[in-house]
């Protein structure tokens, strides 16, 4: 949320804003002492192993990665 927000300057206490915390201490404990990259990976997967639980799921993923620049992007109709 903070990192896609709209502020000028995507500083530790502007991004602790836009996601609601009251200081900026916490996100940096957070991005400072967090574990690794593969321990997040396997709590995420975890968690929506554990939401789903056998229900049938539709997953949609967008690798184009075309950036939107003004009004039309070709062989993409409105």
């Amino acid at each position: 949320m903070g990192m896609i927000s709209k502020i000028k300057r995507k500083s530790l206490t502007g991004i602790a804003k836009v996601v609601g915390l009251k200081n900026e201490q916490s996100l940096y404990h957070f991005l400072t002492v967090s574990g690794d990259i593969k321990d997040c990976e396997q709590l995420r997967l975890s968690l929506i192993l554990k939401r789903v639980a056998g229900e049938k799921v539709i997953l949609i993923i967008d690798e184009t990665g075309d950036k939107k620049k003004g009004d039309t992007t070709d062989y993409v109709a409105r």
